[in-house]
């Protein structure tokens, strides 16, 4: 299934590029003005925070290259690589935060009528998940999945996507090690798993995706994920749906995804041939701490210039029970497992303006 929400965004567009034997460049640039402030609950209070932003009104600025090779009839060889950077220094960004122009995915694979398999460095699952099925597509203030901790991007993936059948596909995964490289023996690998069906019939969406993680050869706590997706378009309105379980036997990834719960609903409503409202409301809440909730709603604006550039506006507030510090992100990929150094979160409301601009 091409372009479908799958465990790794960069397998969608793998797809996509199996249309001929081809180059293309492609890419987003992306900055915009972000302001945040505030605290609630166990978040402190931050003083005001005025700054240009990267990647808020699209997931971050990046470009890359995909191609694509005719086999034979019916089997093509493609590859894609991604890299991004910061719209407002240049830097690189990586998920790593060393400031190296790392890759955001790289793969390589064939597609035929059996289907598309392909390995490399690819977007995590459940970071995926959380962009198709919100209106703000995880970027700016207003994304929702910067309040689920995730694997943004895991390397030594393999992927299968099925071919359609009535509106039914599946997507399956494998991952030996998903940060950095294998250890000798195999030992404390991080490895994943996955399942994603996905069912599409007229303008409805419904995906299920599972995932499981675990630490190979270790005593260390196997992690579960679930997700259940819904997208509706009614014409004058799109709603978006998603619910969010994590639960492991205790202690995975120190405390921070044992039996958390989140659930989002939003809509987006096109006001004008060039203009697109977005709002949503969502909240979390992790059962193994005491008294963590929290709650966030959100309210942006986009403006279509032209079929390549647009213009963005965002506004959200969080609000946290007395144990609970949720802060506002700049993309769902702020505040992360492996972003935490790199791209920390910061205060409670907050805004963003900008405009994004695709080639």
């Amino acid at each position: 299934m091409k372009k479908q929400a799958l465990l790794l965004a960069g397998a969608m567009l793998a797809g996509a590029a199996c249309a001929q034997s081809s180059v293309t460049l492609y890419g987003v640039i992306d900055a915009g003005i972000a302001s945040r402030s505030g605290g609630s609950g166990a978040a402190p209070s931050a003083e005001r925070m005025t700054e240009i932003g990267s990647g808020m009104g699209s997931g971050g600025s990046r470009w890359g290259l995909r191609g694509a090779e005719t086999l034979s009839p019916g089997l093509t060889a493609f590859f894609e690589i991604e890299w991004g950077f910061e719209g407002d220094t240049g830097q690189g960004t990586t998920a790593f935060g060393d400031g190296l122009l790392r890759t955001r995915h790289n793969h390589v694979g064939l597609s035929g009528s059996a289907g598309t398999f392909l390995l490399g460095r690819v977007d995590g699952g459940r970071a995926t998940f959380a962009k198709v099925y919100d209106p703000f597509k995880g970027a700016g203030v207003g994304g929702f999945g910067g309040l689920a901790t995730q694997l943004t991007t895991v390397n030594n993936a393999m992927v299968y996507i099925s071919p359609s059948w009535q509106g039914l596909s599946v997507t399956g995964a494998y991952v030996t090690a998903g940060t950095g490289e294998e250890q000798p023996g195999n030992v404390g690998d991080t490895r994943i798993y996955v399942i994603w069906p996905t069912y599409k019939i007229g303008n409805l969406q419904i995906s299920w995706d599972h995932e499981e993680v675990w630490v190979s050869k270790s005593n260390y706590p196997r992690l579960k994920v679930d997700e259940l997706g819904a997208t509706y378009d009614f014409g004058i309105a799109k709603v978006f749906g998603q619910f969010d379980r994590t639960r492991s036997s205790g202690g995975a990834f120190n405390n921070v995804l044992d039996d958390q719960k989140a659930w989002m609903l939003g809509a987006s409503v096109p006001v004008s041939a060039e203009g697109l409202l977005k709002a949503s409301y969502g909240r979390v809440k992790r059962d193994n701490l005491a008294d963590f909730s929290c709650s966030k709603v959100a309210i942006g604006y986009e403006h279509r210039l032209s079929k390549r550039t647009h213009l963005y506006a965002d506004a959200a507030r969080i609000s946290n029970s007395s144990g609970a510090n949720c802060q506002l992100g700049l993309r769902n990929e702020d505040g992360n497992l492996e972003n935490f150094a790199s791209k920390p979160v910061y205060g409670t409301r907050g805004f963003d303006v900008g405009i994004a601009h695709s080639f």
